[in-house]
């Protein structure tokens, strides 16, 4: 969660991120915000990130879950990435571990889900479905050539 919080920061033209988590179990609302200092200059400003200089298309498909369902969730939210390809495959990535007294761990889904909040509204909403797309990409994703072709046609770049 770290790093997705970092890319975004990095993605956008304020350089700021921040992720909200809900936990079901009372309510509670958590935000975590991120920035990042690029060129150690030791100031997080403007100059660390890169959202007023390049145009980010994530490419997601059905196979894209959790984290790679919340990172084009938040990326398109923040209005920092174009989300090309087909749907994500949906999950909220957060999970926990329980380590037993013989050194077992247990993995499993959360109570805690990853979302956005809209501090206006105090609306929050998580994307365990998948994540909506802007550029439909019915093709071999891993064809570079024809996705790269179809892309800066939809965003209309020679």
């Amino acid at each position: 969660m770290a790093v997705m919080g970092k890319l975004l920061a990095l993605m956008s033209k304020d350089n700021k991120a921040d992720l909200y988590f809900k936990n079901d179990n009372n309510g509670l609302l958590f935000k975590y915000s991120y920035r990042v200092d690029s060129n150690n200059d030791g100031a997080y400003d403007e100059k660390d990130c890169f959202g007023q200089y390049f145009t980010f298309v994530i490419i997601t498909s059905p196979y894209s879950f959790s984290c790679g369902n919340a990172f084009p969730f938040y990326a398109s939210h923040m209005g920092v990435a174009y989300i090309a390809g087909l749907k994500s495959g949906g999950g909220e990535c957060t999970v926990d571990s329980i380590l037993l007294p013989f050194g077992q761990m247990i993995n499993h889904s959360s109570n805690y889900h990853i979302g956005w909040y809209n501090e206006e509204t105090k609306e929050f909403s998580g994307d365990e479905g998948g994540s909506s797309i802007n550029i439909v990409l019915a093709m071999n994703l891993y064809d570079i050539e024809k996705v790269s072709e179809t892309v800066k046609k939809y965003l209309k770049i020679e």
